[in-house]
């Protein structure tokens, strides 16, 4: 069985956090959930499976497939796993070399800021050498 919670914000990144196991029964219900999502513009999604206590090999497709999905959308996927179990899984499958894995919703945000702040000592020139015709 698998639950989850409404989808929130953080910062720029959608949040979605789910729990129970993720198995052969779950795995389409949590892919077709996070397709929506995907469908519906987010373009940066943090996938909490820190509530998660076991993953199989159908589980891993569909959170591989959300993960295809945005990249050709030109969006990003973060996933946030701490229960040893699932971190063995993306360990066995190599997971954590293809995937962004975090231990916590915070490190998505230091690692992967939501907007991109330049600091005051650098500007961008303005192209002023177009012109509306």
């Amino acid at each position: 069985m698998i639950s989850f919670l409404e989808p929130h914000r953080f910062g720029q990144h959608t949040v979605v956090e789910v729990t129970g196991e993720i198995d052969v029964a779950s795995a389409p219900h949590l892919r077709d959930r996070l397709l929506a999502l995907l469908n519906r513009g987010a373009d940066s999604l943090v996938v909490d499976l820190r509530g998660v206590t076991f993953v199989d090999s159908t589980g891993v497709g569909s959170l591989l497939r959300i993960y295809h999905r945005q990249s050709l959308l030109g969006g990003s996927v973060h996933f946030v796993a701490d229960h040893p179990q699932v971190l063995r899984v993306f360990e066995v499958m190599q997971l954590d070399r293809r995937l962004h894995v975090t231990p916590t919703v915070a490190a998505v945000e230091l690692c992967c800021p939501s907007t991109v702040q330049l600091p005051d000592s650098v500007s961008m020139p303005l192209d002023t050498s177009r012109t509306a015709s």
